[in-house]
């Protein structure tokens, strides 16, 4: 697992792949109070107390993942794959384009998770299905995150969406949310049991986001 931390430390992984790394506490592939960017990346079958895979912890643990994936990752606790504001206040994490797929965590833990010590979620053009144990779980009772262009579908053994309900729109959730233009239908995907969740054709979710939601490509991507 990798570790980064300070107001001076600054990560960046490009096209990598994390996989069954282990963690004693939080973070099983990373754990970090700096800056960290993440594109095109993997995180797979990484596994720890809190947080399967990415842990943001404290003030200067700013996250950016841009086109990754999160699948099979597991949490004894907390946050299946990603958790923000683990162990203190201020974190936050913009994910966009993003799969988080079939991860587990124990009682309803979310596999996304912002703690109830604070941060800021901002989940854009992503999918957060089929996870055991929920998928957005919000305990910040000041939260101010948002959930635009996405689809959280499929999660079982916790809710869609479970405590503060963030701002949610133009997405697709299960059971639905409140606010502009969200829908309550089946997504459609090509097939989820084999990791696909590309849209079929006639999928509700197709053109039905917002291009000003999204992010500016800080990365630079393209």
């Amino acid at each position: 697992a990798v570790h980064g931390a300070g107001a001076a430390s600054s990560l960046r992984f490009a096209d990598c792949q994390f996989s069954s790394n282990e963690a004693g506490v939080a973070g099983g592939a990373i754990a970090s109070s700096a800056a960290v960017a993440v594109l095109r990346s993997g995180f797979r079958s990484n596994s720890a107390a809190d947080a399967g895979a990415l842990a943001l912890i404290g003030p200067f643990g700013q996250g950016r993942v841009d086109a990754c994936r999160f699948d099979f990752n597991t949490a004894a606790g907390a946050a299946a794959a990603i958790m923000i504001g683990a162990q203190s206040s201020g974190s936050s994490a913009t994910i966009v384009d993003t799969v988080v797929a079939h991860n587990t965590v124990a009682f309803g833990g979310g596999a996304i998770l912002e703690s109830a010590l604070g941060g800021h979620l901002e989940l854009v053009n992503s999918t957060v299905a089929d996870n055991v144990g929920g998928g957005l779980r919000i305990d910040n009772g000041a939260s101010q995150s948002v959930v635009a262009n996405s689809i959280v579908w499929g999660n079982t053994s916790g809710d869609e969406i479970d405590g503060v309900m963030p701002t949610v729109r133009f997405s697709a959730v299960q059971g639905g949310a409140p606010g502009v233009g969200n829908l309550d239908a089946d997504p459609l995907f090509s097939n989820p049991a084999a990791g696909n969740y590309a849209l079929t054709a006639g999928s509700p979710c197709i053109d039905a986001g917002r291009n000003w939601s999204v992010p500016r490509d800080v990365l630079d991507l393209d």
